[in-house]
């Protein structure tokens, strides 16, 4: 039997996006140091020759991915990986997704929702996963038809549609599994919450809380910032504890240490007398 073929793709085309693929792209290699990450750059991107190419990349890049791969995960650049994803690796779907509802965007940005999918239940694009050629075929089809211009967010709508009412198997990584307890968030669910994580057994938790968001402890396994200012983009520190930002310190960096052994080199640096 060959071995399953998976890779990771992002897109970054100018140097601010580059720099927040940098830090994404430290973080995925803690877990993941084998499997190829590919990234799609400006250079990249000019052959496509498409003004709508940016609304409708994640189906045309895995398009042009579905003979190599077999497992194809596209994940945003704004993000950072906070575990390990063996989750989403090795699960049995044709379409895996994260949802896009947390409880802080939508008073800014408003709801986001498609025909009768509601805001809670909608899925965003920062990190989807296809195992199915024919899905990636259809959704690179619809999104070079008619019917994409007819959507407010155009490849995102257009995979809710597919999700909701294809014939697709799909897997909401967000969702508890009843089979194994997995309990875990893989993006937006998260944002506005991470003040209220903690580490716990070097993983970085989000506790349960009496309001029942979340209802269950969560491992974070991604964090996803989407939208904000430059200032607080990719900025951690304004919003996560001590302790927690020396682990995503650990993440973000070239460091070839492992967690336990870099928190022991920042102790030693911080006092130099302490062994």
């Amino acid at each position: 039997m060959n071995k399953l073929r998976t890779a990771f793709f992002s897109i970054a085309s100018d140097a601010t996006n580059i720099g927040y693929f940098k830090l994404m792209s430290n973080s995925l290699k803690k877990f993941h140091p084998d499997i190829p990450h590919i990234l799609w750059g400006a250079e990249d991107i000019k052959k496509f020759d498409d003004p709508w190419w940016m609304i409708r990349a994640t189906p045309t890049l895995m398009y042009e991915l579905r003979d190599k791969y077999d497992l194809i995960i596209q994940i945003n650049a704004d993000q950072i990986v906070t575990g390990p994803l063996d989750y989403i690796l090795k699960g049995d779907y044709d379409l895996g997704v994260v949802y896009n509802f947390n409880r802080v965007d939508p008073a800014h940005y408003g709801a986001v929702s498609v025909l009768d999918i509601p805001n809670q239940y909608y899925y965003n694009l920062g990190t989807v996963a296809v195992r199915s050629k024919r899905l990636i075929e259809h959704w690179y089809k619809l999104c070079y038809s008619y019917h994409f211009y007819n959507y407010q967010y155009r490849e995102q709508d257009i995979v809710n549609i597919l999700a909701y009412y294809g014939d697709y198997k799909v897997k909401c990584f967000d969702e508890v599994d009843p089979k194994t307890k997995y309990s875990a968030w893989h993006g937006l669910k998260s944002k506005g919450e991470w003040h209220k994580c903690v580490m716990r057994d070097d993983k970085l938790i989000l506790p349960r809380a009496e309001d029942g968001y979340p209802e269950r402890d969560k491992e974070i396994k991604i964090i996803h910032w989407a939208a904000g200012t430059h200032e607080t983009k990719m900025n951690y520190k304004i919003f996560f504890n001590q302790e927690c930002c020396i682990y995503l310190d650990w993440l973000v960096s070239d460091s070839k240490l492992n967690y336990k052994d870099y928190v022991k080199s920042r102790t030693y640096e911080n006092n130099p007398n302490k062994k």
